[in-house]
């Protein structure tokens, strides 16, 4: 197999991925009505989750370990999880994120930290790519988001001076997306065996980036009644009859658990992060970005 026949294998299957998420079903006013809606509740769990606060140290101990990082464009923003503690320690922060409500929250809880160095770009990648240049590319939790990954793989990495780091979640079970609660829910295709992790890391060898990797355990948030663990989960799910409904009532009845934070489906998933240093190839030697240089 050759590298175009590798190339579009990849993006076929990450086609999968992508289709394979009941979120790819909706109208964006819909999704980006969810958005601001859960964004506040969100934020709040995730800037104090154990799992996410781990993340967040290992990105900014690699910023700091690489001391010459300083700008960064972060791809998809969202309520600004890591856009915040990036701002406190590098000069200079860009995001790029497609939805206005949630740019408007992460401008309130900028506004709230005393934080004026980001700024925002309303728009989507990889259609805001300019040609910039950043010291760092950061693209978390949005990977799914893109229909040719490849492609907006492929501009990150010619806007990255440095480095580019990517954080996404792993093939989670169980959780809402799970590939066995939804067939039974809606009788659909359980879609791609391929995990997300093993697609980038193909793509990405073939634009010669060897990233290395940190796996990072993600437990299931708690929800403080049992209605509310089945209205999150029912949303996520796209679930419209009463027959799926009553089909979920008794799914999670099946599952779910208390425990001193509330409700839950008991599992643990998982995210990876992956850090590829873009000064040098797998031969040390330094590496250029299809012959461009210089700064922004």
């Amino acid at each position: 197999m050759n590298e175009n026949d590798a190339i579009a294998l990849y993006r076929s299957l990450w086609i999968e991925c992508v289709e394979a998420t009941p979120y790819h079903y909706l109208s964006e006013n819909t999704m980006e009505q969810r958005r601001v809606r859960n964004a506040p509740t969100y934020h709040a769990k995730a800037s104090s989750s154990p799992h996410v606060l781990a993340m967040v140290d290992d990105l900014l101990r690699r910023t700091q370990t690489h001391e010459s990082i300083r700008s960064v464009l972060e791809i998809g923003a969202g309520t600004g999880v890591f856009t915040i503690p990036l701002a406190k320690r590098v000069p200079r922060v860009t995001v790029i994120d497609p939805s206005p409500g949630m740019l408007g929250v992460l401008r309130h809880n900028l506004k709230l930290e005393n934080l004026s160095n980001v700024e925002i770009i309303e728009g989507s990648w990889p259609r805001s790519f300019s040609g910039k240049r950043y010291d760092l590319v950061l693209a978390a939790n949005c990977l799914l988001a893109f229909y040719d990954l490849h492609e907006a793989l492929s501009r990150m990495i010619q806007s990255a001076n440095r480095a580019l780091c990517l954080i996404n979640p792993m093939t989670p079970r169980p959780r809402p997306h799970d590939p066995e609660f939804r067939q039974r829910l809606k009788q659909i295709d359980r879609g791609p065996d391929t995990d997300s992790l093993h697609l980038l890391l193909g793509m990405l060898g073939t634009e010669s980036v060897y990233p290395l990797v940190r796996i990072f355990s993600t437990p299931s948030w708690s929800y403080p009644d049992v209605g509310k663990l089945h209205d999150r989960w029912a949303e996520a799910l796209n679930l419209e009859s009463e027959e799926e409904h009553a089909q979920l009532r008794s799914l999670l009845t099946e599952n779910m658990r208390e425990s001193e934070q509330g409700w839950t489906v008991p599992g643990i998933s998982f995210h990876f992060l992956l850090w590829a240093d873009l000064t040098v190839n797998d031969n040390a030697q330094p590496r250029r970005n299809n012959g461009k240089q210089g700064g922004p």
